[in-house]
């Protein structure tokens, strides 16, 4: 297999831990591939940039149906990365891109687990690109559950039948995680999910990656795009939902107070006269 490999969208998007001692892990994965015989080798650089070292760091890359786990270490301080290097087999000789998903399992100081999930997009070949894009992705706090939501839009006048995925790393799940999607020529498409928080702790901030995929004569097409999610406390949330229901009330109120100026205000209008009535004749 000779293909020319290239990552085309690492998003570097960090997933910061809450630690149960007061401190912060801060895990940022940078993905480079190169093609092997009949494998690809994924090389993975994890930066700790909180200030508590993560324990127990153990890789893993997935690609398609095919994953594996890469050599890990003891520990990561904040600051110099650790770099790990894993063959994953690979056969397919159809071009286009691929999401890469890497998910790096690790435990706080007091051996609490937490995974850090990154996921890159990558080009396999001279493919065209995807003309099918995720256009926007959103995601509420979470604190018991939450949503997200992806934008997308077809950029070509071809229908297409596509897959969509939604990425969440160990703690959260995402209701259907994988959906078929049709779309029409040149048509924009919104789709909802629903997100369960199974163990995240509040305090973090854990990014959410959508991709959509679909095949045709040119190979193998993948857009992506992601958000940041934030895990809240019940009480948290309660305050935030009190203070946009008092923002409401505040906004109502000024709406009352300018009505009722702007009418004493307003010059009294005189009544109208009423219309004269000619005598009776004589």
């Amino acid at each position: 297999m000779k293909l020319r490999t290239i990552v085309v969208g690492a998003l570097c998007a960090t997933s910061t831990a809450a630690s149960a001692t007061a401190g912060t892990i801060t895990i940022t994965t940078e993905v480079s591939v190169a093609v092997k015989d009949h494998a690809l080798a994924v090389t993975l650089r994890i930066t700790n940039s909180g200030n508590e070292a993560a324990q127990t760091i153990a890789p893993e890359v997935r690609l398609a149906d095919r994953s594996v786990r890469a050599s890990g270490a003891a520990s990561l301080p904040p600051g110099p990365p650790f770099e790990t290097t894993v063959d994953l087999p690979w056969d397919t000789t159809l071009a286009g891109q691929w999401p890469v998903v890497t998910a790096v399992d690790y435990a706080d100081t007091n051996g609490y687990p937490f995974q850090a999930m990154q996921v890159a997009l990558v080009a396999l070949g001279t493919a065209s690109p995807a003309l099918v894009a995720v256009v926007d992705v959103t995601a509420s706090s979470v604190t018991t559950a939450g949503t997200v939501t992806a934008r997308l839009k077809s950029l070509s006048e071809i229908p297409r039948q596509a897959t969509l995925h939604f990425f969440v790393p160990r703690g959260l799940e995402v209701t259907e995680p994988v959906r078929p999607l049709r779309l029409a020529p040149w048509s924009d498409a919104q789709v909802e999910a629903r997100i369960v928080n199974r163990s995240a702790v509040a305090g973090s901030r854990i990014p959410l990656f959508v991709a959509v995929e679909y095949d045709d004569a040119g190979g193998h097409h993948a857009s992506l795009a992601h958000d940041l999610l934030d895990v809240r406390t019940m009480e948290s949330a309660r305050g935030w939902y009190a203070f946009t229901a008092a923002a409401v009330m505040m906004a109502a109120w000024v709406v009352v107070l300018t009505l009722r100026r702007w009418r004493a205000s307003a010059p009294a209008t005189a009544p109208a006269a009423e219309p004269s009535t000619p005598p009776p004749p004589s």
